[in-house]
């Protein structure tokens, strides 16, 4: 293998297991993103019936000790984690970005 395929796999940017991570990572924020319309259930709905429920066909990943369904939870927390990662991120983008252009452009003990 020869070229920028190459340049990717020695980074380890590329090969199955990588692609394998983004796609299970791709999957969790788009289980994220559309929380509300893929969730079974409420995630703060109480069925004290269902409490402490096995994983089955109605809770995918069972009920917790309240009755909450367990995988509605899961996804609508993803969606805190997912928006707090991104504004993270977008934090950093705006200190980081401008202190490496004015190191980059000006050198000298800005640089050091």
């Amino acid at each position: 293998m020869t070229g920028p395929s190459r340049v990717l796999l020695d980074l380890g940017l590329f090969g199955k297991r990588v692609l394998l991570h983004h796609l299970l990572v791709s999957l969790l924020a788009v289980l994220a993103a559309f929380a509300s319309i893929i969730s079974p259930y409420d995630p703060a709905f109480q069925n004290y019936a269902a409490v402490q429920e096995p994983p089955s066909a109605h809770h995918w990943l069972g009920t917790d000790d309240l009755g909450r369904d367990a995988f509605s939870r899961l996804i609508h927390g993803g969606r805190v984690s997912l928006t707090v990662g991104i504004f993270t991120q977008l934090i950093a983008l705006g200190i980081g970005l401008p202190l490496g252009a004015i190191s980059g452009f000006q050198g000298g003990r800005v640089d050091n």
